[in-house]
């Protein structure tokens, strides 16, 4: 849909955009602030740059071939493509761990605990969250899949059944994710 496909590229776009701000970002040795920019790409190029830039192509990658028709894809398959992109999505969640390290210097940089206060709070909502999302995401895996029984009885078959063209994708996303959250 329109709206994936947007996310997507903002997604696409702030990660390749942090990968060239990443090399303007000082870091401490020793105590002192270092903001020499070949200090700071050096540093970058030795710890987290190959892990960045893999991820980066990975998603161009993705957003090519999913932009591009089945016909320009010529010999490869499209379901072994497309099995191939979910694993590769499963990348994704490398970059936890730089987020989690920006949270954690976040942290230490406030000095008013109402602000920490605050900041533990919104934390603890993006946690539930991002657990009922995927919650959502396996609900819905289920009904597509049809693995609680026969196809026709799961709630996606039941509800596609209804031939309503107002069913879109997000409105079975957001059925799903209404269901986690009152679970």
């Amino acid at each position: 849909t329109h709206f994936l496909s947007a996310l997507d590229w903002i997604a696409l776009m702030l990660w390749s955009l942090d990968l060239i701000g990443s090399f303007f970002v000082g870091h401490y040795v020793g105590g002192f602030l270092e903001m020499r920019p070949l200090r700071i790409a050096i540093k970058y190029l030795k710890s987290n740059f190959i892990l960045d830039l893999s991820l980066v192509l990975i998603d161009w990658t993705l957003v090519s071939v999913q932009d591009a028709d089945v016909e320009e894809l010529g010999i490869m398959r499209v379901g072994k493509t497309l099995r191939m992109t979910r694993a590769l999505r499963m990348l994704h969640f490398l970059r936890l761990f730089k987020v989690m390290a920006f949270m954690k210097d976040l942290d230490n940089l406030l000095r008013s605990e109402g602000l920490r206060t605050c900041l533990g709070v919104v934390k603890l909502v993006v946690a539930i969250i991002v657990a009922n999302h995927y919650i959502a995401c396996a609900w819905y895996a289920l009904g597509d899949s049809g693995a609680a029984g026969d196809a026709t009885t799961s709630w996606l078959r039941a509800l596609e059944a209804t031939n309503d063209d107002r069913i879109t994708f997000e409105y079975r996303y957001l059925t799903s994710l209404h269901w986690s959250l009152t679970q």
